[in-house]
C-alpha cells in the first residue's frame, strides 16, 4: 500500500505538472506575441485557483516525504527517502520517495508567480506554503 499510494501520488504530481507547464507555455507565447503597448490578457480565477490547489497539493505530500538515513527511521505515517546507494554500491534502485520529491521540486517551481498573474495569486500561494 505504501509504494502503491506513493506511486498514485507521483503520477498526480506529474500530471499536474505537464498540465501548469503546458499553460505556461500558451501564456508565454500569447504574451510574447502581442507587441510592449498592447495589454495583457488576464489570467482566469478558475487557472488562479487550480494553481493554487496544485500547490496546497504540493505542500500535502512535502508534509508526507521523510528524509531517513537508516531503516529503522521509516515510519507508515511517512513516503519516506534518501540519497544513499542501496548495499551492493549500485544506484538506489526504485527509490519512488526520492522521484516524488523531485516531482514536487519541479511542480512548486512551475507554480511560480510570474510578472502578469498579480498580487492576489503570489499572496493566494505565500498562504497556501504557509500551511
Amino acid at each position: 500500500a505504501y509504494k502503491l499510494g506513493c506511486k498514485l501520488r507521483l503520477r498526480l504530481l506529474t500530471a499536474a505538472l505537464l498540465l501548469v507547464e503546458a499553460q505556461n507555455s500558451t501564456h508565454q507565447d500569447t504574451s510574447s506575441s502581442q507587441s510592449p503597448s498592447s495589454h495583457q490578457v488576464p489570467i482566469s480565477r478558475q487557472v488562479i485557483e487550480a494553481r493554487i490547489g496544485y500547490t496546497e497539493l504540493v505542500c500535502d505530500t512535502l508534509h508526507l516525504l521523510k528524509y531517513h538515513s537508516s531503516p529503522e527511521e521509516i515510519s507508515t505515517a511517512h513516503y519516506a527517502y534518501d540519497f544513499t546507494n542501496d548495499r551492493e554500491g549500485g544506484p538506489v534502485k526504485d527509490n519512488v520517495s526520492l522521484e516524488l520529491l523531485r516531482a514536487c521540486l519541479a511542480l512548486l517551481t512551475a507554480l511560480l508567480p510570474m510578472s502578469n498573474y498579480g498580487y492576489s495569486y503570489a499572496a493566494d500561494m505565500a498562504a497556501s506554503l504557509k500551511r
